[in-house]
């Protein structure tokens, strides 16, 4: 959002925003509102509104849609290529030594999200690693979601040295997760987010995650639907790749087989017991 008004400096617009936390029949009411108040036009960030929907309103309104692409001419789409962080992510852990990786995914439907798990699995693939889908939970992109995924994880007694979590308030619940249980970050198990939003830097420890460069993106974004309202053409440079950003929250593996992390905390609740 802050990208947006810094895009729209110098232009005689402002921006006016409205939240809808990606539920789908919000989205649809604050469209048709922002429609009815004459907006000059329309940027919507990773909306769950079908292709058709969206086409139909670009039709009346310039609209530039940021996070992923619409099949739409009168669309302006504007997304990064989330396999490729995902990658990034994975390749990270997978060069520390790791090989049972978990994974905590995000909303179904997203097409992030998606391409966030696809990635998961084909970088487990690639290093002849046999995809177990005990040790993927469902998520939700908030920290709640990422609780109640690692509770699950862990709950299921199954070894993991690693998890990669589909984004970054996703990992701050299953860190969360991780310290109820007596379990530290990265000792026991390293823990990769995705977005690295401001506070991932201040988090405890610091969170290695894929950096993806918001700001810039709300720019052009900007700079997109002000083209659209003009009746020019949006200039297409290419997007900014995205970025691991490693920090404290993973390391390297030791030379042995991981230890299912709810034995390991068990035992280290029936240490602190005996003495």
């Amino acid at each position: 959002m802050r990208g947006v008004e810094d895009g729209l400096i110098g232009h005689e617009y402002d921006a006016i925003f409205a939240s809808t936390h990606w539920e789908r029949d919000d989205e649809a009411k604050r469209l048709a509102s922002m429609e009815g108040r004459r907006v000059d036009g329309l940027i919507l960030i990773h909306p769950g509104i079908d292709d058709e929907t969206l086409d139909r309103h670009a039709q009346t309104v310039p609209m530039v849609v940021v996070g992923r692409q619409v099949n739409s001419r009168f669309v302006h789409s504007l997304a990064f290529d989330h396999g490729l962080g995902a990658q990034q992510a994975m390749q990270h852990l997978l060069e520390l030594g790791h090989r049972r990786i978990a994974y905590i995914g995000g909303p179904t439907g997203r097409s992030d999200a998606d391409q966030r798990f696809l990635a998961y699995r084909a970088a487990l693939q690639s290093a002849g690693i046999t995809f177990d889908p005990r040790l993927v939970a469902p998520g939700n992109y908030v920290e709640a979601g990422g609780l109640s995924a690692m509770t699950l994880l862990l709950d299921r007694g199954l070894p993991f040295s690693a998890v990669f979590c589909a984004n970054d308030d996703s990992a701050y619940g299953a860190m969360l997760a991780l310290h109820r249980r007596q379990l530290r970050v990265p000792d026991d198990v390293s823990v990769v987010g995705f977005d690295d939003v401001a506070h991932s830097a201040y988090c405890v420890p610091p969170l290695t995650s894929v950096k993806q460069p918001l700001r810039e993106l709300g720019r052009e974004a900007a700079n997109a639907v002000v083209a659209l309202i003009d009746g020019r053409k949006p200039p297409r440079g290419p997007m900014a790749r995205l970025e691991l950003v490693v920090r404290e929250s993973t390391r390297a593996l030791p030379m042995q087989p991981a230890k299912a992390p709810l034995a390991a905390a068990r035992k280290k609740t029936a240490s602190r017991r005996s003495s």
